[in-house]
């Protein structure tokens, strides 16, 4: 072989090898304007073992290229409604989108209260790349893909997105970075990380001064044995818009974060705002509380929690019933309380294990409801006594049904029995035993 045809064919393998070398690279070669998420097929959804479905809002208009394997080559062009894609083998597959794509619909909204399979959504692994797509809407988007893990750490564009609503409601598996987003738009963050569970990164970065609806934002509630972990710095947010606050950190089990630098002079729901919070024990004697009309439920069964609240003005709360409901170790004064716009009090001390303050200088004029009031509660003869007295001297016309299941009262017995004449009625108190010697 003579050393020209030698040289020809070394050349030839060269080229050959650069060819198989470029072509490797390709998958490699994303542009950064592309939306890039991965799947693996091989989860159950709506489409096939070894298939993936991308759903279209038809609401909005959409016009986007998919590039179904991540090889540079864009498969299908001009798509504008839901489109699916079958593949060799089921697996992992990073696809590629570029064009018009507004909307994200990986999750479920449809099936708000469950996480039925509908759609694609466990087939999600990961969102790679957002690109230079500017959302229209994010509502839901996550909501029930159990199996996503991380969001993509370049700049998502949020400028148009008003609302971030339930977007990662029941990602249970989600724990990804999203701290250097930009939030400032955005109004509504109403269930945005609900039963998250894995969810626990920072969130201290974020402006949500124009943020006006937080309800049930981090509620882990209904889970059955598994357990919220978020437990994050939000002292430092601008939350001065907030009106709902109802349910925000309803079961999260893990968080006990200081809160009293928050302005809540706007919200008006705090309806089990920290119902089963059960580690939640911080300061919130600096709250304004003064557009607050519903209080129900909002540390029921916050085990933990045992704060001085006693100065907060209570004049436009209205909803009461089960506000303390299970609080194992609260017990502090709360005679200050303006108490004269609250129509409901059921439950309110139920179950309370510590709690043996005086009720006595409370107003009750417009309450129409006390069943299970002061039920298996540890109050005592003392406190119970003042508060039939006062009843008794103040309100003896309000015929209220009072519940007070074992708990004993003693030199307060005339007060009840004029209020009993008087058209009263009291559930499962008990005479004290020693007021028979007297």
């Amino acid at each position: 072989m003579n050393i020209a045809t030698t040289f020809k064919s070394y050349s030839s393998l060269m080229i050959l090898a650069f060819c198989i070398i470029a072509a490797s690279q390709i998958k490699a070669q994303v542009s950064s304007s592309d939306f890039v998420f991965t799947v693996n097929t091989a989860k159950t959804g709506t489409s096939g073992f070894n298939s993936y479905q991308i759903f279209v809002d038809n609401n909005l208009l959409h016009n986007f290229d998919v590039d179904w394997d991540n090889d540079g080559i864009f498969d299908t062009t001009g798509v504008s409604s839901t489109i699916s894609h079958t593949y060799p083998t089921a697996g992992l597959e990073t696809i590629k989108i570029r064009g018009n794509f507004p909307v994200l619909k990986f999750g479920d909204k449809l099936n708000f209260m469950q996480n039925i399979g509908l759609n694609d959504k466990n087939k999600l692994i990961s969102i790679d790349q957002w690109g230079d797509q500017t959302w229209l809407d994010l509502r839901y988007a996550f909501s029930g893909c159990e199996n996503l893990t991380t969001v993509a750490s370049d700049t998502i564009d949020l400028s148009a997105v008003g609302s971030l609503q339930g977007m990662f409601r029941n990602a249970i598996s989600f724990n990804g970075n999203v701290n250097h987003w930009d939030v400032s738009n955005i109004t509504d963050f109403s269930h945005m990380f609900q039963k998250a569970l894995a969810f626990n990164k920072p969130l201290d970065a974020w402006d949500v001064s124009s943020a006006t609806n937080m309800n049930s934002m981090f509620n882990a509630g209904n889970i059955g044995q598994l357990r919220s972990s978020f437990n994050q710095p939000l002292n430092n947010w601008d939350v001065s818009s907030v009106i709902n606050m109802g349910d925000m950190f309803h079961s999260a089990v893990s968080f006990n974060q200081p809160l009293n630098s928050w302005d809540v002079s706007s919200v008006q729901n705090m309806t089990w705002m920290f119902v089963n919070a059960e580690k939640f024990n911080q300061p919130l004697n600096n709250w304004d509380v003064t557009s607050v009309s519903h209080m129900t439920w909002m540390f029921g069964y916050a085990s933990e929690f045992n704060q001085n609240i006693n100065d907060w003005v209570m004049d436009s709360v209205e909803h009461l019933s089960n506000m303390f409901t299970g609080c194992r170790d609260f017990n502090q004064p709360l005679d200050k309380w303006n108490t004269s716009s609250v129509k409901d009090m059921y439950y309110m001390f139920q179950f309370t294990n510590s709690f043996d303050q005086p009720l006595n200088k409370w107003d009750y004029s417009n309450v129409n409801g006390m069943i299970g009031f002061l039920s298996n509660s540890v109050y005592s003869y003392q406190n119970y006594d003042s508060l039939l007295m006062h009843l008794n001297a103040n309100h003896p016309m309000l015929n209220q049904t009072v519940g007070a299941h074992n708990v004993e009262y003693c030199a307060g017995a005339n007060a009840r029995a004029q209020l009993i004449a008087n058209g009263w009625t009291f559930n499962g108190d008990i005479l004290r035993a020693v007021s028979l010697l007297a």
